[in-house]
């Protein structure tokens, strides 16, 4: 049986716009930004890159407690020169979203920097933040002019609270020359150092 050719013009038109009125599932994708840089051994480098993300490794300094140290500019931490350097971006939206506070030296007669309980509880008492949750920020103690952000294990991995991805390079100048400004981040509390 054939088919005449306006039939055949009402059939694919027919299906076409079957075809053109599908659902599409639209998935948004988040852009990237860099919140900060960091400097590490070059196995301990290669290991970010090998993850893509931030990996785990306890912190050799504690001033905002256990957490995951980063500058906002590349090559500002003084290391020897055989460290390399990474950066580290964040999805944009939650980073934006992402809870910060600033950390003083001391808070109401108590030590904050260098002692981990106390700067849990002043996040979680005087802020009404939860500590696990809370990106921490403060001036390098001995480098006054260097601003560090501290990020909670909690909130690393790829698919973890920020999204993180990690490059990691040899020389700092491999990488973006961006200076994050964390004077100035959104949902901070606390006051700016």
């Amino acid at each position: 049986m054939l088919f005449s050719a306006t039939k055949m013009l009402t059939v694919a038109l027919a299906m076409v716009n079957y075809v053109a009125a599908a659902p599409v599932e639209l998935v948004e994708r988040d852009s990237k930004v860099i919140i900060g840089y960091r400097t590490m051994s070059e196995d301990k480098a290669k290991e970010y890159n090998k993850h893509d993300t931030p990996v785990w490794y306890t912190a050799s300094g504690i001033q905002l407690g256990d957490v995951v140290y980063l500058t906002p500019a590349p090559g500002e931490w003084k290391v020897p020169d055989s460290y390399w350097h990474c950066v580290i971006y964040a999805d944009q939206s939650k980073w934006l979203a992402a809870k910060k506070a600033w950390i003083p030296e001391t808070a109401d007669g108590k030590t904050l920097w260098y002692e981990p309980k106390n700067i849990d509880s002043y996040i979680k008492n005087t802020r009404h933040l939860t500590p696990d949750d809370t990106l921490r920020l403060s001036v390098i103690k001995g480098d006054e002019h260097v601003l560090q952000l501290g990020i909670p294990k909690h909130m690393l991995g790829k698919t973890g609270h920020l999204g993180l991805t990690a490059t990691c390079k040899a020389k700092a100048s491999e990488l973006p020359q961006h200076s994050v400004n964390y004077r100035s981040l959104n949902n901070v509390v606390g006051t700016a150092q």
